[in-house]
């Protein structure tokens, strides 16, 4: 099927109001003809005695068939975790309105299994199927199992950004930017040993397979560092967390680590404020997306990520297309975050590839062999080269998501940086 006819891309929210203007102005063509005429008349006269002005240098329009990309994301369902697909719509947005890639437009297939597992092995099967070149991110916590060895076999490569697990860190057609979910939380504790002699971690997560293989892993992590690790599963939109935020209290870590999705993160913030927490809270890449900072206001303020990409680095490394970003992940609706970055930057990793392995070469094949053997250059946000060999684990630990997440100005469409984030360390 033409990716043309089965996939749209992403519009910008003035869309709508622009055309309910042109519809006005429609129904008062006749009453303003008269005055149209004059004002033109006048124009054109005024126009003729002022110097031309110059022009606007504009992208060229990608033309050819478009270069398909595929995400696999949580949307809908009793948890969700968008941020990442977010940020791939937005990385689209800004591509196609800045030449495409390799002068090529692209899109993306993106798939919400709205957290069921059945629906995420039919995201699975129908991506292996399509014609898309490359899987980016595949951020859900049942695809990871599944889509992992079904894309290994069909030849199917993947950009991720912060797989779900060892399997999908690990597979051989996987080129991940950051380190995943273990990374994360392995760093973080060595942060906090550091920082204030910890010891003791309660892991508050999602009873999930992926969940399981991140608890177990990480448990390993840590008692060979010489700490101890009270697991806590979560069940996946579960109504009531107080529960397990008590659970998590009565351990009596030195710090609480956070492993879920967006709603069950928002309830433990709350429930944990709720019960007067007074210990560290951390989490790893999404835990402070934008719907769970939305849901639990001022009792995030104080809740610390680890992110490969965050958005204060980011300014930082490359200030001209953090702009872009921002610009970018306006236009399709949302706000900035670090899990929509890492998105933005695998659509910038993909873009590279392509460029050195040349847009008329390009290929599910050609995408594949890359991955295995080649190295992106100079991308923003990530360091000078990266591969599969020199996969980056550095991780930033970001303090108080008030001051990354940004505010919603609704008459004029756009979000607003507040201030940037307090960055502790940049690598391990």
């Amino acid at each position: 099927m033409n990716a043309w006819s089965s996939l749209s891309f992403v519009k910008t929210k003035g869309d709508a109001s622009a055309m309910n203007h042109v519809r006005a102005g429609q129904n008062r063509r006749s009453r303003h003809f008269l005055a149209i005429v004059s004002v033109v008349g006048a124009v054109v006269l005024l126009g003729a005695m002022l110097p031309a002005a110059a022009s606007t240098p504009t992208a060229k329009k990608p033309t050819g068939t478009p270069l398909l990309v595929g995400v696999i994301s949580q949307d809908s369902g009793a948890s969700i975790s968008p941020d990442t697909a977010d940020g791939i719509d937005a990385w689209v947005w800004y591509a196609n309105h800045n030449g495409g890639v390799s002068g090529r437009p692209v899109a993306v297939d993106r798939c919400d299994t709205g957290g069921d597992p059945t629906k995420s092995d039919a995201c699975a099967r129908k991506h292996i199927a399509s014609n898309e070149l490359v899987e980016l991110s595949s951020f859900d916590r049942y695809s990871s199992v599944s889509f992992t060895p079904a894309s290994i076999a069909a030849g199917l490569g993947s950009i991720c950004t912060a797989p779900n697990t060892p399997a999908e860190q690990n597979s051989v057609n996987g080129f991940c930017i950051g380190g995943g979910s273990n990374d994360a939380y392995t760093f973080l504790a060595q942060y906090y040993k550091k920082k204030i002699n910890a010891t003791k971690f309660a892991f508050a997560r999602v009873n999930t397979t992926g969940g399981d293989a991140t608890s177990a892993l990480l448990k390993a992590n840590l008692t060979a560092n010489g700490q101890t690790l009270i697991d806590i599963a979560v069940q996946a939109g579960a109504p009531d967390l107080l529960p397990a935020a008590q659970a998590a209290m009565s351990a009596n870590p030195d710090v609480i680590f956070i492993g879920t999705g967006h709603t069950e993160s928002a309830s433990l913030f709350t429930a944990f404020q709720t019960l007067g927490n007074k210990k560290p809270i951390a989490g790893s890449q999404l835990v402070l997306g934008q719907t769970i900072l939305a849901q639990s206001g001022d009792a995030s303020n104080k809740v610390i990520e680890a992110d490969p990409v965050a958005l204060s680095s980011a300014a930082k490394t490359d200030p001209a297309m953090y702009k872009n970003y921002l610009k970018a992940v306006a236009a399709v609706g949302h706000g900035p975050t670090n899990g929509s970055i890492l998105g933005f930057a695998a659509g910038l990793v993909f873009a590279d590839m392509v460029k050195q392995v040349g847009v008329g070469n390009v290929s599910r094949a050609s995408i594949l062999n890359f991955i295995k053997t080649g190295e992106v250059k100079n991308v923003p946000f990530l360091p000078a080269t990266v591969s599969r060999a020199t996969a980056p684990t550095n991780e930033t630990a970001v303090v108080n998501p008030s001051l990354i997440v940004q505010q919603w100005q609704s008459s004029k469409g756009a979000y607003k940086l507040i201030a940037g984030a307090q960055v502790f360390t940049n690598a391990r």
